[in-house]
């Protein structure tokens, strides 16, 4: 690997910059997408997110450290890119890092082209994800939404929020995991192989 030569670190540097730069650009994209161009119903029942493409590839080109924070100022600066209208959180940029940053770098083999292995790992990641990110994300801003209207009655949240509804829209986003990771796993295997070939 071309990272054992000289000036390894100012490439990592580069190559952290480029793919993080490139996760922001998709997750501006697939928000835009989904807000404007698929139905509600397809939102509700399908999980998908291709911003973590540009870390699993950044994985093999990179040490730890630029995973990490890479996918941390990623996540913060398409946050402000989208124009939410609730206010920052950092703990969901420390989430996502740890999902999307750290755990490709611990579980994913450089070496290792077997599909079913990168799989489970990829699936493995992305239920994380969907547990300490995506679920407590919509939690979060559901309570800001509370305190917006009613001055934050936590004694109403259950009665204004249909709990059925939430239930419905994430076991079905859950369970959609499930072939967003196989369709990722494909493409992510036949970039690796395309991107080594060239290096």
């Amino acid at each position: 690997m071309f990272f054992t030569k000289k000036n390894s670190f100012l490439k990592q540097i580069i190559i952290s910059s480029f793919l993080s730069s490139l996760a922001v650009i998709f997750q501006v994209l697939t928000f835009f997408i989904k807000k404007n161009f698929f139905p509600l119903i397809f939102n509700k029942i399908f999980f998908f997110d291709f911003s973590i493409i540009p870390f699993l590839i950044l994985t093999s080109y990179a040490n730890i450290f630029f995973c990490f924070f890479g996918s941390f100022f990623a996540e913060t600066i398409s946050f402000f890119l989208r124009g939410s209208k609730y206010f920052y959180n950092p703990f969901f940029s420390l989430f996502y890092s740890i999902c999307y940053g750290l755990l490709p770098s611990v579980l994913l083999n450089k070496k290792s082209f077997s599909f079913f292995k990168t799989y489970f790992f990829i699936t493995l990641i992305l239920i994380i994800y969907f547990f300490i990110y995506f679920i407590p994300r919509i939690v979060w801003y559901t309570i800001l939404l509370i305190e917006k209207k009613n001055n934050f009655p936590f004694i109403e949240i259950k009665s204004k929020w249909n709990f059925f509804k939430l239930r419905y829209f994430l076991f079905f986003k859950f369970f959609s995991i499930f072939i967003f990771s196989f369709i990722l796993t494909y493409f992510y295997l036949k970039i690796k192989k395309i991107i080594i070939s060239l290096f």
